[in-house]
């Protein structure tokens, strides 16, 4: 059902302000996404480190927000962070630096069951850098990948050596659609939901993908997104 708990397994300051079964496409950046068991906006880092803090033990968590890549992104932010805000599992809230993790390309390794809540970066000025220079690297961007269609960004890592994107459209797979999902015409390791593609459709499509580029070149694709939950 959709609406609010009503045997609710929360604590009563925040049993009315969780959602039961709501679609996870309305929160997702691909627009798909069945429904969450349960739903809950926190209305500031403080609220959800409180909310965390009376969560039963047993319920697992997942929350759309800052991402690992403010550590991994080769040659982008990576070297601009000085630290980051953390939540555990506990609901405490700690500082911690770039040292505290294992970093690696795409891959971030550090303290278990703790989830990034901001990043403090420091940037330098370059002289000669001005709103043209920024400009011609957006329309750049808007030229090699499809901004303003609904993905999530790269699909696959890049193979020691190889880039993904390389690969699938040297395999012809530029184009090729399940439901309606396709592989991005403009930039092959993106997944494109052109309007009414399900979850399935794009889980079929990766598994798709993946498994023509291991049949063509003998290289096995892995992904940068992540699933949760029940299959699709």
């Amino acid at each position: 059902m959709n609406g609010l708990l009503r045997c609710s397994p929360f604590a009563p300051e925040y049993a009315s302000r969780v959602l039961a079964d709501v679609p996870m496409s309305r929160h997702t950046s691909w627009h798909v996404g069945g429904p969450a068991d349960f739903f809950f906006s926190p209305r500031d880092a403080g609220d959800l480190a409180a909310f965390v803090r009376h969560l039963p033990a047993d319920i697992a968590l997942f929350w759309i927000g800052l991402g690992s890549n403010l550590l991994v992104r080769d040659g982008g932010i990576r070297g601009h962070v000085l630290e980051v805000e953390v939540l555990d599992r506990q609901g405490a809230r700690r500082t911690r630096t770039p040292a505290d993790y294992e970093i690696d390309y795409r891959r971030v390794s550090g303290p278990p069951d703790e989830w990034f809540l901001a990043a403090q970066l420091e940037f330098e000025r370059k002289p000669g850098v001005n709103e043209s220079a920024m400009r011609e690297l957006l329309d750049k961007r808007r030229e090699t990948q499809p901004i303003g269609e609904w993905s999530c960004g790269s699909v696959f890592t890049n193979p020691p050596g190889d880039h993904a994107a390389r690969l699938i459209e040297s395999a012809g797979l530029k184009g090729f659609r399940i439901g309606d999902a396709s592989v991005s015409q403009k930039h092959a390791n993106f997944i494109i939901n052109h309007g009414a593609a399900r979850a399935a459709d794009i889980e079929a499509l990766i598994e798709h993908v993946r498994r023509t580029v291991a049949e063509v070149y003998h290289i096995e694709l892995a992904t940068e997104v992540r699933i949760v939950g029940d299959p699709a």
